[in-house]
């Protein structure tokens, strides 16, 4: 009886403790703008191993030349996505589409109220507020990556997907995205 008694109050202090002392991981939520396109590239190619090599050299070309470009204007790649080679209508055409999304930190001041207003429905005050975070990616997207794109492979077509916000938690220290811990399976004693 008195070893439950102990183990009672025992769990019940270390409880006690914990809930005042708190997580270590301090989050914030941050807002992130994001310029999405979409390009189809067509060109030669004498069959499927010769068009998945370009395919593979558009990835090596993202890789190290279009990212560090975008990182160096302060976005990064939030999503890319390559298709394989698919024959492209004609005699030794093929296709291979791109999609890739940039963002950046949304940096305004006031982007906490910003964000209220959006979900609040005023949208009118929203875009005056972060046209220039827009037009800072569209001159990035433009200017920066674009030419570098046409200079690798001019795409056959190209079209805006999206332009928006969206907000993720992260860890105050490090700016890192805040991934929640896997949860452990309980280890209950049997008897």
């Amino acid at each position: 009886m008195n070893t439950t008694v102990a183990t009672i109050l025992g769990t019940a202090a270390l409880g006690l403790i914990k809930s005042k002392i708190g997580s270590g991981v301090r989050l914030k939520k941050e807002i992130f703008i994001y310029y999405e396109d979409r390009y189809e590239f067509l060109f030669h190619a004498n069959d499927s191993n010769e068009a998945s090599k370009f395919s593979d050299s558009l990835k090596k070309f993202i890789k190290e030349t279009l990212e560090p470009i975008i990182k160096n204007e302060g976005c990064f790649i939030d999503d890319l996505h390559v298709s394989d080679a698919a024959p492209g209508g004609g005699e030794c055409l093929w296709t291979v589409d791109l999609k890739l999304s940039i963002s950046k930190k949304f940096d305004d001041p006031n982007k906490y109220s910003i964000l209220r207003e959006w979900e609040d429905g005023d949208v009118d005050d929203f875009f005056s507020y972060w046209e220039r975070e827009n037009d800072a990616v569209l001159h990035i997207f433009w200017n920066k990556v674009m030419p570098q794109i046409i200079a690798f492979h001019a795409p056959l077509s190209a079209e805006e997907e999206t332009f928006s916000f969206y907000t993720k938690l992260v860890d105050a220290d490090t700016g890192e995205p805040y991934k929640a811990p896997l949860s452990k399976p309980p280890k209950l004693r049997k008897r």
